[in-house]
């Protein structure tokens, strides 16, 4: 990750036991919303184990202003 000032990165890794959306899975993919900021990673078809290990970086406008994570999965890992 890169440790540059004014840029968070984020390594989206995997889900785990998502919940599904229909009978064959999930089309999953990750958000990430900062400062009118908005980036996804790929979509993975039809799976409640998604993998996606993608880099993800966003420009930090105020870096004392405290980031919110917020998840909208049943099960969350977070590596930091």
């Amino acid at each position: 990750m890169s440790t540059l000032p004014g840029f968070l990165s984020v390594k989206v890794l995997r889900g785990v036991n998502l919940v599904s959306r229909d009978a064959n899975g999930s089309d999953s993919y990750v958000v990430l919303n900062l400062d009118g900021q908005k980036l996804k990673t790929g979509v993975t078809k039809k799976t409640v184990n998604p993998v996606w290990n993608e880099d993800l970086t966003l420009a930090v406008k105020n870096a004392s202003t405290p980031i919110k994570l917020v998840s909208t999965c049943i099960s969350l890992y977070v590596c930091l």
